[in-house]
């Protein structure tokens, strides 16, 4: 039932142009563009919504995160939010929810009430991982590689001469190998086959 449920999440790859939230004034946003399976669309992750102060703590953010620095907790705001938002598509909620307040509690008291299942807020939140590496898996054989997890030449090396964020670049070199760690890809941004067996797919442990 549940790959069923992760083929509903299914999306090919596409070179979308990066939306308005910009990268250089989030850097959770920057570490999601980079490795969102449609490229740069803001509600593969939604992670914004932190640092306009809407926190969601049953996901372990209860108070807003620097939203500017290059810091392992800005792209584990990134990985947290990317798998919450994927559990919105395949139930077909609209992503705006999240700005009232709708985590991974809601949305199992939503799955639960519709389906009639008995899935916990940590279930909610564990679907979108495997949902996000069949995406992963599927944009790989389409021939994505690593070399695609990235940003245009602008958010890499032109600092916003205003603003708050005015001055601050992401710092990819060091987020996203930190990130391929945390989501258990190798250098090449390949799921290992471990972790694939971790998220219920023991037919990649012979790999």
């Amino acid at each position: 039932m549940l790959f069923g449920f992760m083929l509903l999440a299914y999306e090919f790859t596409g070179d979308l142009e990066v939306a308005y939230h910009d990268p250089r004034a989030f850097v959770s946003m920057a570490v999601n563009y980079a490795t969102a399976a449609r490229g740069g669309f803001h509600l593969k992750s939604g992670s914004f919504w932190n640092g306009y102060g809407v926190h969601l703590p049953d996901l372990g953010y209860p108070e807003t995160l620097d939203r500017l620095a290059s810091s392992p907790e800005q792209l584990k705001l990134a990985y947290d939010w990317q798998d919450c938002a994927g559990v919105f598509n395949p139930l077909g909620l609209c992503k705006l929810l999240i700005k009232g307040r709708v985590g991974g509690e809601r949305l199992s008291q939503t799955i639960n009430g519709a389906l009639g299942w008995g899935w916990s807020t940590a279930d909610t939140l564990t679907a979108g991982k495997p949902i996000f590496q069949l995406k992963r898996l599927i944009n790989l054989r389409l021939g994505v590689t690593a070399a695609d997890d990235t940003l245009p030449r602008r958010f890499l090396t032109e600092p916003r001469p205003t603003g708050s964020g005015a001055g601050y670049l992401p710092d990819m070199d060091f987020l996203l190998p930190l990130y391929y760690e945390m989501r258990g890809w190798d250098e090449e941004g390949v799921p290992r086959p471990e972790r694939l067996v971790e998220l219920g797919w023991p037919e990649y442990g012979s790999s």
